[in-house]
């Protein structure tokens, strides 16, 4: 096996076993030498449940970590270039967590859709109004006027997601809608894949996002023809 070879299993290996991001990971996904050298990282679907290594990528702009169990926004409030945040499918139950993102001045686009805290009655005028700078919440854009009414939101309400109040059931301020394009591993009629398997199938869908056509081809082929055997 080549150096890309084994770079790419181990990859496979440790985004298969893995529950906490960390260093070696990100640089074998990215192929830089430093983190402060990311500026964009891709790692949804894998299970990953504590990301305090991303404190040390100053220079990340987007960071696409849905589909995953992370429950906190805190470690975010680093990453200070940040333009871009994919985070939806994750365990944040918290609404108020939105609050460790409103020192993030470059962040326009953010995903926290089908989190626990997006079923709240008031989720999208609260981080409009933690985060007025937003261009699109989850699959939607931001209007001018959604700005001005989330800013003019009672103190009472605001105060009260503030303290963590159960969230409620969706009402008059619809969350955003279930966006398209989740993964999960095919499952064969009468086979039954292990954990470890699993998450490998995960891991290999989510870098063949990577690949061009031509590439795509290749890696066809050659599963047709271990299929076969």
């Amino acid at each position: 096996h080549d150096h890309r070879t084994y770079s790419f299993c181990t990859l496979l290996e440790t985004l298969a076993t893995m529950n906490a991001l960390t260093e070696r990971t990100v640089l074998l996904k990215t192929k830089l030498d430093s983190l402060d050298q990311v500026k964009n990282l891709n790692l949804w679907g894998n299970s990953i449940t504590e990301i305090s290594i991303i404190r040390k990528m100053s220079n990340v702009q987007v960071l696409s970590l849905s589909v995953n169990k992370i429950t906190t926004l805190a470690d975010f409030a680093y990453c200070k270039q940040l333009t871009e945040l994919y985070i939806r499918k994750n365990e944040v139950s918290v609404l108020a967590e939105v609050r460790h993102l409103s020192d993030l001045p470059k962040l326009k686009i953010l995903w926290l859709c089908d989190n626990p805290c997006a079923s709240h009655q008031k989720y999208r005028s609260y981080v409009l109004k933690i985060l007025p700078g937003l261009d699109k919440l989850d699959n939607i854009d931001v209007t001018q006027q959604e700005r001005q009414e989330a800013a003019k939101m009672p103190s009472s309400e605001f105060e009260s997601i503030e303290r963590g109040v159960s969230p409620k059931p969706s009402g008059g301020d619809r969350s955003s809608p279930t966006p398209q394009g989740s993964r999960t591993p095919p499952r064969r009629t009468g086979e039954s894949l292990d954990k470890l398997q699993r998450n490998l199938v995960t891991a290999v869908l989510a870098l063949a996002d990577e690949l061009n056509p031509t590439a795509l081809e290749v890696v066809y082929q050659d599963i047709t023809s271990r299929i076969r055997k």
